[in-house]
């Protein structure tokens, strides 16, 4: 077994990446997190994590500031509603539990043309061997049938137009609304999440499985990250399609940079957000270096801020995850009410959706992505799940809240070759 990391040379980093995929197929739990050629700190590091020496499931974040060893490696979630405290009747899609975190077994790490064996064998060059000879089955592909949503168009509409109610009395200044998705598939979720990455590569994505719950993420967004003291969240809120010709394509840009609605709702998570940090972060040290920042995906436009601030020596990483979760993005202001209202108004627990996805080192350092452009699989019973949500203000329309819901969607869709009613 090494303990220290090892380079080895790949003469395609590429077509690593795909063996690795196949390789990974033999592994129970897995965690594959893959910044699709975005360079840290835009994107994760990409990690390959396979198999669980230790594994651990907090109920709580007490339970969790107890079991997360330090001086580890841990990968692993947790679920939007961990420790919330409340039990729900409301369906839950996506077949995670509510945390879980494990130190694997091998772990890799790809940078650029280089294969860091971190640990998990005697010969890391026939460990990276022995990927490359991986053969590489590509499964039949058929479209998702059953296709149901949720809530109906008109469910949802009148369900916005409730929250917009609770907005305009003051309960709230702006909520993150969700539905959910369903439809049957036999096709394997490795091959989906190749063609979810050709589609939609983006710099938090993730492959994640634990037993028969697999998530395949494709990611834009950053919940948080610690580097040594420095704390770094980058909040998305406002989203834009992207045009047909560079003319169209930089008009709708332009677009999301200077409306009005999706300014008021990312700067109002920016407080929220702000407002978390300053609890952990030492005083006057939370600044947001970039605001309103337009940036370009395959598929859309996103306006992303962010929110950094200096910890306060002793913080442990559970402590920094409680005050901050769920992330501002995927709640709304002020989060306790809106924590509530989400409960009251949604149609499903959201389970790992709007969740986290990520890491942390033996260090102390850690990443963490929002778990949004996803798909849960459960391939026991042929299951597939995802879920879309927007944050809902006093300005917003409820018609236009639920196309651009359904837009977010649009790159999972042809995937599986589902249409929206």
């Amino acid at each position: 077994m090494i303990h220290q990391p090892v380079h080895c040379n790949l003469t395609d980093p590429g077509e690593f990446k795909i063996k690795v995929l196949s390789w990974l197929k033999q592994f129970n739990i897995f965690c594959f997190l893959d910044n699709c050629g975005y360079s840290s700190p835009v994107g994760f590091r990409c990690f390959i994590a396979a198999g669980a020496q230790r594994l651990i499931q907090p109920e709580n974040f007490s339970a969790l500031q107890q079991q997360l060893l330090p001086n580890t490696w841990w990968f692993g979630h947790l679920n939007f509603e961990f420790s919330s405290g409340i039990s729900s009747t409301k369906p839950e899609y996506t077949g995670f539990p509510e945390a879980c975190f494990f130190e694997p077994e091998i772990l890799i790490e790809l940078n650029g043309n280089t294969a860091i064996v971190h640990y998990g064998t005697d010969d890391a060059e026939a460990l990276v061997a022995s990927i490359l000879q991986t053969p590489v089955e590509e499964d039949p592909w058929h479209p998702a049938t059953g296709f149901q949503q949720a809530i109906s168009r008109e469910e949802y509409l009148q369900q916005v137009s409730e929250v917009l109610k609770h907005i305009q009395r003051g309960d709230c200044y702006e909520l993150n609304f969700c539905q959910a998705f369903t439809a049957h598939t036999s096709v394997h979720p490795v091959q989906l999440y190749k063609q979810l990455m050709q589609a939609s590569p983006n710099p938090f994505a993730a492959l994640y499985r634990l037993a028969d719950a697999w998530c395949l993420c494709a990611s834009p967004e950053r919940f948080l990250l610690r580097q040594e003291q420095l704390l770094c969240s980058e909040p998305i809120k406002g989203t834009a399609p992207r045009g047909q010709a560079p003319e169209e394509d930089q008009a709708q840009a332009d677009a999301l940079f200077h409306s009005q609605k999706d300014r008021s709702e990312n700067v109002m998570v920016v407080d929220l957000v702000r407002n978390d940090l300053s609890r952990v972060c030492v005083a006057g040290s939370v600044k947001v270096p970039a605001l309103y920042e337009i940036r370009t995906f395959p598929g859309v436009h996103q306006m992303v801020s962010t929110v950094c601030g200096t910890v306060k020596p002793d913080v442990s990483t559970a402590q920094i995850l409680e005050a901050t979760f769920p992330m501002g993005s995927m709640t709304g202001a002020p989060k306790h009410r809106v924590l509530e209202l989400t409960r009251q108004y949604e149609a499903q627990q959201r389970g790992l959706f709007s969740g986290c996805i990520g890491y942390c080192t033996p260090g102390g350092d850690f990443d963490f992505n929002v778990v949004i452009r996803s798909l849960f699989l459960q391939p026991q019973n042929g299951t597939v799940a995802f879920l879309a949500g927007g944050g809902i203000t006093h300005n917003s329309v409820p018609e236009l809240e639920y196309e651009e819901s359904i837009l977010k969607t649009r790159a999972i869709r042809n995937i599986l070759g589902l249409r929206v009613r």
